[in-house]
């Protein structure tokens, strides 16, 4: 299994945190190569800890968010011959705090399930409360997108290619959900590709007329579930920002 992981990452500073590294050291024991795409600019010893677990870090213009850095290195960054030759490719970000389950266990738990051709961690259920800046009358099923794996024959496709390079890129906040993750799920899907997450967490949605995000208004329920990632901006606002990694969970599964 050849495994492509695509980590985005941005800090104010340049700065790379302990649970970063953990991040990454976690995600090599899945992926045969890692690409850093760096929205912004890093400290001297911020690129020599990403260097340790990426074999090229691409350091950019801080536009368009994770869209716009994934749709850099979909279209302009690394071609599609070379991704082409990955029978999987992994994005995920730098909100991701943990594994606090061993990450291969999750990929290995995900294969063993019904066939899918891409999946996250987490699932957003459909909403009837309107996304600002979306023209779309309620939010469709999502997979949240902080970790997105891509599976063959999905990464082969030219529409594939075509969604990142037509997606339109922007510094607003509501307007790149809106046109990044609110449609990715929906678009594959719409090609007759099979999603799947590996924590169902439609269930904490509990409001069908709430803008909720499963990560964020439901996190400390996420622990009650095993989930494996836990999301770094909302803990970091409710406690100080840790300084050691995360500890590994025992068990694991949805």
């Amino acid at each position: 299994m050849r495994r492509l992981g695509v980590f985005v990452f941005y800090d104010p500073q340049g700065v790379v945190d302990d649970y970063v590294v953990f991040l990454l050291a976690s995600m090599r024991k899945v992926c045969t190569e890692i690409v850093t795409v760096c929205n912004g600019f890093l400290t001297e010893e911020g690129h020599d800890r990403l260097s340790q677990w990426s074999e090229t870090i691409f350091c950019r213009e801080n536009t368009g968010m994770d869209a716009g850095a994934l749709k850099d290195f979909f279209t302009n960054l690394r071609s599609r011959e070379y991704w082409n030759t990955f029978d999987e490719l992994v994005w995920f970000n730098d909100t991701c705090y943990g594994p606090l389950v061993p990450i291969d266990k999750v990929f290995e738990e995900m294969k063993q399930r019904e066939p899918c051709d891409f999946w996250g961690i987490t699932i957003h259920a459909r909403s009837n409360a309107k996304w600002p800046g979306s023209k779309q009358p309620g939010i469709a099923e999502h997979l949240q997108s902080y970790f997105i794996v891509i599976r063959q024959p999905l990464l082969q496709d030219e529409r594939f290619y075509l969604f990142w390079k037509d997606m339109k890129i922007s510094d607003n906040f509501n307007l790149t959900v809106s046109n990044y993750e609110l449609s990715l799920t929906k678009t594959f899907a719409s090609w007759g590709y099979i999603y799947a997450a590996f924590c169902d967490t439609r269930k904490l949605d509990t409001n069908p007329n709430c803008v909720c995000n499963p990560t964020a208004d439901a996190m400390y329920r996420l622990a009650s579930i095993t989930v494996p990632l836990l999301n770094a901006k909302i803990l970091f606002a409710q406690m100080q920002k840790p300084q050691s990694p995360p500890m590994e969970s025992k068990s694991c599964g949805p």
